[in-house]
């Protein structure tokens, strides 16, 4: 049972809309955002999640689910994959207005940060080796990092201090970061 108070684990950082039945209500009251093509699902989970009254998990293999190798999330990164970015901002707003034991809270909100930090970081890089326009490829990178140091300062999320320390030199040095991820990747073969 789900009532906004006792929220016992992180499947609101993770979880995705597929593989799900629903009352028809819960998604009437949620509508899909229009503008988005691709993570329209990872915008809305979460607050299915806290609407639910009641949310049962059955450890059966009762969906199937078809892989395609040209959908939209199959093809590779394009800037469109970005939007993802919007739905850890709104997850981690969400969290942080939840009623609710304040460590759980604190909890789910740090690993929604932490995993929206790194994706800001993955994203960096591959803005830099799959990019062609130099003029859109600043465009983004600046975003990213505009996006990193707004990750630094929310409020009530804290970090480990390794990993405080990636993200504030990311925030300050971008293109170190993943010229060392290049660089670890190149040794690491």
């Amino acid at each position: 049972t789900n009532n906004n108070k006792d929220i016992k684990d992180l499947r609101i950082v993770s979880s995705v809309v597929w593989g799900k039945l629903y009352v028809s209500e819960i998604l009437k009251n949620n509508p899909f955002p229009d503008h988005m093509r691709i993570h329209e699902d990872q915008m809305k989970i979460h607050h299915l999640y806290k609407d639910a009254e009641t949310i049962f998990y059955i450890n059966l293999p009762l969906y199937y689910y078809k892989k395609s190798d040209n959908s939209l999330i199959r093809v590779g990164w394009n800037p469109d994959r970005l939007v993802m970015l919007d739905c850890y901002e709104d997850r981690i707003n969400m969290t942080l207005h939840l009623d609710g034991e304040k460590k759980q809270i604190q909890d789910i909100a740090n690993h929604i940060a932490k995993r929206y930090m790194i994706a800001i970081i993955r994203n960096y890089e591959l803005v830099e080796w799959k990019m062609e326009s130099k003029a859109e490829k600043k465009k983004i990178k600046k975003d990213l990092q505009k996006r990193m140091k707004k990750g630094l300062k929310y409020p009530g999320v804290t970090y480990r201090t390794k990993m405080k320390l990636v993200f504030v030199i990311f925030s300050l040095f971008p293109d170190i970061c993943v010229f060392g991820d290049y660089l670890y990747k190149k040794i690491k073969r």
